[in-house]
């Protein structure tokens, strides 16, 4: 498990625009090993969440076609999309630092 993990932080790494989304929250229990992250989204649009360890290796994908109307987990707050994740499948390994990163479809 990751339960190495005790706080986290959110930091953008890019200047938005207009046409860019934004992670506006991340959601880490430890206990349950999971993750919820919620970012800005069009109903239309389609993204896939990778995970890493390292900045590098993005080779973890911990979710992939999700979109507004099927995996919204909270549908009152308009354009945000939160989405939870278990990480004990995605990353096996024992890490004190995750990077997360949105790609949209």
């Amino acid at each position: 498990t990751i339960s190495k993990i005790s706080n986290l932080s959110l930091a953008q790494a890019s200047s938005p625009n207009e046409s860019d989304f934004l992670i506006t929250g991340i959601n880490f229990l430890p206990d349950a090993n999971t993750v919820a992250l919620t970012w800005t989204s069009n109903t239309s649009d389609a993204y896939t969440v990778q995970v890493s360890t390292d900045m590098i290796n993005w080779d973890s994908d911990i979710g992939d076609n999700i979109t507004m109307e099927a995996d919204d987990e909270d549908g009152n707050d308009g354009n945000l999309l939160t989405k939870t994740f278990d990480l004990s499948t995605a990353l096996p390994e024992v890490s004190d630092r995750l990077f997360f990163r949105i790609r949209r479809d």
